[in-house]
């Protein structure tokens, strides 16, 4: 399904309490899904009206998207690729949303996103061994820039006319272009193939149904030395649970697990991964119970 949304930039969608998230999960449960069949996504952002110089602006988005891959995967407990695209040519922009050299130094961001990954970042943890999981697997996606006129080896050039009157969006022959390099790298890729090509639905892993879940309000709120919320299952079911800074930051994990029917509690103590005290201040409790998903605003005062 498509999760794109007009406006929704990277410097946007990193704040997990973002309405913009609400409005995906919304749109999962109206295509008949739940958030336990998301398993690949594929992203493609870029931050509007970019400013500063390279390498900082860069910079800037790979965290962003840092924040956006650990959104995604408190989201949606199964999900397992990851894919990243950066922006496609902007020589023929006329406004000041994202031209070059911005568009193609984009690239940049995705390149050291997944270097991290491999490197071995906490932050984008994929491997059990490691630590706690904080992300999906991430790899690159179909790379979309080509110089204008000048073709790539492949063939893949960029017109006028594969363009709005912005320059910056891609009119409907630039977006059969991106269709097609994007329906082509499912088709080639190795990651992907084996199960973007199969053809019987019982080739296809299995996946548990998830619970009904209800999730209560943050009790106390304010809170000083510990909160917590209310969730009740109505069957066995995976609750995960992780808190944010206003910043998009994700600083603790408080749960994560599969539990029996019936109710329990997820409790904050107001620390960190680390074990230090936070600070007072706003945060955002993430959490995501069966087939149940809310941001919770609480404030910790001192």
């Amino acid at each position: 399904m498509n999760g794109a949304e007009g406006g929704a930039s990277a410097n946007v969608i990193r704040d997990p309490a973002h309405p913009y998230w609400l409005r995906l999960m919304t749109h999962i449960q109206a295509a008949g899904l739940t958030p336990a069949q998301v398993q690949v996504v594929w992203i493609k952002e870029a931050d509007k009206n970019p400013t500063s110089p390279f390498p900082q602006h860069a910079q800037q988005l790979q965290g962003e998207l840092t924040a956006i891959v650990q959104n995604l995967y408190a989201l949606f407990p199964n999900l397992r690729q990851c894919f990243l695209t950066s922006r496609i040519y902007a020589g023929y922009a006329s406004t000041t949303l994202n031209p070059e050299p911005y568009a193609y130094e984009s690239g940049f961001a995705c390149r050291w996103l997944i270097d991290a990954q491999i490197q071995g970042d906490p932050a984008l943890n994929h491997d059990p061994r490691r630590g706690p999981l904080t992300a999906p697997w991430l790899s690159w996606g179909p790379y979309l820039w080509a110089d204008g006129t000048r073709a790539r080896s492949d063939g893949l050039q960029w017109i006028c006319s594969d363009f709005a009157p912005d320059g910056t969006h891609p009119s409907p022959s630039g977006s059969q272009k991106v269709g097609a390099a994007l329906l082509s790298f499912f088709q080639t890729d190795s990651a992907t193939q084996g199960w973007y090509l199969r053809t019987q639905a019982t080739d296809a892993p299995a996946i548990t149904p998830q619970a009904g879940a209800r999730i209560g309000a943050a009790r106390p709120n304010p809170f000083r030395a510990a909160l917590s919320v209310p969730v009740d299952l109505d069957r066995l079911g995976t609750v995960r649970a992780a808190v944010y800074t206003t910043d998009g930051r994700r600083i603790r994990e408080v749960m994560d697990g599969t539990f029996p029917a019936g109710a329990l509690s997820v409790r904050w103590d107001g620390r960190d991964n680390a074990g230090n005290a936070t600070p007072a201040g706003i945060y955002f409790l993430r959490i995501l119970a069966g087939n149940a998903a809310r941001t919770v605003k609480v404030t910790r005062t001192q």
